[in-house]
């Protein structure tokens, strides 16, 4: 979720100390590299050693950046996003974790569970591969009259100079903001109280009953002057103690995933605050669908306006399934990644952004489309893939 105005910082002077630890001092020599995308990416590494060595040998001129601007090379730093930056997003980031409550009962958990060396440096190779690559080829769907237009290696991010993960008591899940120094260093503000909450649920109680079947008796005749059982009450032949066992997995695919879709608001465009708030949290939760991190409470059947939205722009996965369902049918393969490029420098206007990427479908029409198509959603099989938003 993003926010457009600063929460007040809520620590108090009685907490403990808070802790800020960079990603790149805590990566340790036997940890791996991150891994970069693995879709084929052209090679730009000479070109980009080659721009470095001029922005290090000449401090005081003025360099060209994204192929439109120019700015002091003071403000230019090898950390920033430029347009030659195709196969990382910003690789040489500032990324920092900051730990505001270090008694706070989730940090033990997420500090045990969670990489901090490469959490967010794998959310951002998510938002790099499902927004800001290019397909290679193009698949033409139904509707399309001509090939969708991908004229560029890789889209262009909004520049992001650091990314900070602030852990705090707060309420809600998430939200992502610029500093007051710099809309270029962006904040991700994480719920220590929505971790707890995911760590309660990825903990099996201790306490439930355990039961079993227990076949009901034949006669009702007594035959002994025991205590007559109750025939109604199962009965647990083979007891067995408590598995207190913490889902890790479980644990690390939500946050991950919370994560991937707060990483996608540093990055993405929004038609110069044009576009509608619900397709800005769609495209964030469409990049968190296609990354494979689907939340277990998405319920995207039976197909029907509880389960689907009942308007295009309703929203998170409801309208990244509409999305989905729009690339898959009409604008086809990196429609989602070319209407997210054209909204950084053109404004949303009734939805005429939407229309010069959607073949001139409006979205109006698109959204017509996919509710007639629920129908035949519904003999989908639930469960077929973490792709289709389960």
């Amino acid at each position: 979720m993003t926010r457009i105005y600063k929460e007040k910082d809520c620590a108090s002077d009685n907490r403990p100390s808070s802790i800020t630890l960079n990603q790149s001092s805590i990566m340790s020599k036997q940890s791996p590299a991150p891994q970069a995308s693995a879709l084929p990416q052209p090679d730009v590494s000479q070109h980009q050693n080659d721009q470095q060595q001029q922005v290090e040998s000449a401090p005081a001129s003025k360099i060209p950046s994204n192929g439109d601007s120019v700015r002091q090379a003071e403000t230019h730093r090898p950390n920033e996003c430029s347009s030659t930056t195709s196969q990382n997003l910003c690789p040489n980031a500032r990324l920092r974790i900051h730990l505001e409550d270090v008694s706070h009962p989730a940090i033990a958990a997420f500090t045990s569970h969670i990489p901090l060396s490469t959490i967010l440096r794998t959310a951002i190779t998510n938002v790099q591969a499902h927004l800001f690559t290019p397909p290679l080829d193009h698949n033409p769907t139904p509707f399309q009259t001509r090939p969708a237009p991908h004229p560029k290696p890789s889209w262009t991010p909004q520049e992001v100079r650091s990314i900070t993960l602030l852990l705090r008591d707060i309420d809600g899940v998430a939200y992502t903001t610029g500093t007051d120094l710099d809309e270029a260093h962006k904040e991700i503000h994480l719920s220590l109280n929505y971790v707890h909450a995911v760590i309660k649920n990825c903990t099996p109680s201790t306490n439930a009953p355990r039961t079993t079947s227990h076949p009901q008796p034949t006669s009702t005749s007594i035959t002994t002057s025991s205590p007559i059982p109750n025939p109604h009450k199962p009965v647990d032949h083979n007891p067995k103690p408590p598995n207190p066992t913490f889902d890790s997995k479980s644990f690390t695919h939500e946050i991950s995933g919370v994560l991937t879709h707060e990483t996608v608001h540093c990055f993405q465009h929004n038609a110069h605050s044009t576009c509608p708030g619900g397709l800005i949290e769609g495209i964030a939760d469409y990049v968190r669908m296609k990354s494979a991190l689907s939340a277990p409470h998405w319920k995207k059947f039976p197909a029907n306006k509880d389960t689907r939205g009942d308007k295009w722009d309703e929203g998170y996965q409801k309208t990244a399934w509409f999305l989905e369902w729009v690339e898959q049918e009409i604008g086809g393969l990196g429609c989602v990644g070319e209407l997210n490029e054209r909204m950084r420098t053109q404004k949303w206007e009734g939805g005429k952004v939407w229309e010069g990427v959607m073949n001139g479908v409006g979205v109006e029409e698109c959204w017509s489309r996919y509710r007639n198509a629920w129908d035949a959603m519904k003999g989908e099989r639930k469960g077929e893939g973490e792709g289709k938003g389960t």
